[in-house]
């Protein structure tokens, strides 16, 4: 298979949280072929209470904070998946929808609803997501014939599980215009009814000051998934007078668009200038600007010709490239 191994999140359906015994069967030998099984548990995935997947797992709790437990799956005495301790599960980005979370910025959370007639929730996390766009398309692909997955309609519920949209708050998508034959319906919770017609737009929460969202819908054949572009994260001291420290900065290029929306949070570090530049594979500058850590930047690459592009991030004295692809 294309994974190695497989984020469930079980949304806030108990039947979704059992599996038939075909299914159990099917994962047993995704297990037995290397396979590995993720789940993480919380008020933001699903209830505390929740129903026994089937006799053939147990479930043991890894970690628990006050907002969280995570929870991963065994399978005869023997940990299928492991993390990194101290992570909290608001940095994973699923990709395969039914109920998958939008990256936030706090403990709240945005969540995305995909309705189906049957689902079983499921999402695919590499190694902390850090996995292109393409691929990220063939493993939702992978996880949908794994797991039989029927076609989504076209429609789908933008909520949020602590925040109550205000009233003028706006949230838009990225629609791709290609192969979506009708326009889409979203309800935003709290607010209405939301038309989206096919074409590109931006995702933004932004009056609430508190989500900036990237993500973009793709429509094919029997597949609705939101595709999160792909991001990198700089870990470490950037610099300044501390000593150690984590600052992460988060940069999303997006294929086949004309902009880039580069994130620079600044956790730890608020000192270090990030500055960075679109390039040509001749080494020609396209477009270049800085920002302080964090703030954010929406660059549009307007009158930037269609190709090959690396982005480089520069950080003090460390640097960080992405290749990109602009259509």
């Amino acid at each position: 298979m294309a994974y190695k191994s497989v984020f469930l999140c079980f949304g806030d359906i108990a039947e979704n949280y059992l599996f038939s015994n075909e299914e159990i069967t099917l994962l047993l030998n995704y297990l037995s072929n290397g396979g590995a099984l993720y789940m993480e548990a919380g008020r933001i995935w699903f209830p505390m209470n929740w129903t026994t997947l089937h006799d053939v797992f147990r479930v043991s709790c890894i970690q628990q904070s006050w907002f969280d437990i995570e929870q991963v799956l065994f399978l005869n005495d023997t940990l299928t998946y492991n993390r990194t301790p101290n992570r909290s599960p608001y940095f994973l980005e699923p990709v395969w929808p039914a109920y998958t979370r939008i990256r936030a910025k706090n403990y709240n959370s945005l969540a995305c609803y995909c309705h189906f007639k049957n689902y079983k929730t499921i999402a695919s996390s590499l190694q902390y997501g850090y996995i292109t766009g393409e691929k990220r398309r063939m493993i939702a692909e992978d996880i949908a014939e794994f797991f039989m997955l029927e076609a989504p309609n076209m429609s789908a519920r933008i909520l949020s599980d602590c925040i109550t949209p205000k009233k003028n708050d706006t949230i838009q998508l990225i629609v791709n215009s290609n192969q979506i034959p009708e326009q889409i319906t979203w309800e935003i919770e709290g607010a209405g009814l939301s038309e989206v017609y096919p074409g590109y737009v931006l995702a933004t929460w932004d009056t609430t000051g508190l989500f900036d969202v990237c993500c973009t819908l793709q429509y094919s054949d029997t597949l609705l998934t939101l595709v999160y572009p792909d991001y990198i994260t700089v870990t470490g001291n950037t610099g300044s007078n501390e000593d150690t420290g984590l600052t992460e900065y988060f940069l999303y290029p997006v294929p086949a668009m004309d902009w880039l929306w580069i994130e620079a949070p600044g956790l730890q570090n608020r000192a270090a200038v990030v500055t960075w530049s679109l390039v040509d594979l001749h080494g020609n500058v396209q477009k270049t600007g800085s920002l302080w850590p964090g703030n954010k930047e929406l660059i549009k690459l307007n009158g930037v010709i269609p190709g090959v592009y690396m982005v480089i991030l520069q950080i003090g004295e460390k640097r960080f490239t992405r290749k990109i692809v602009i259509l």
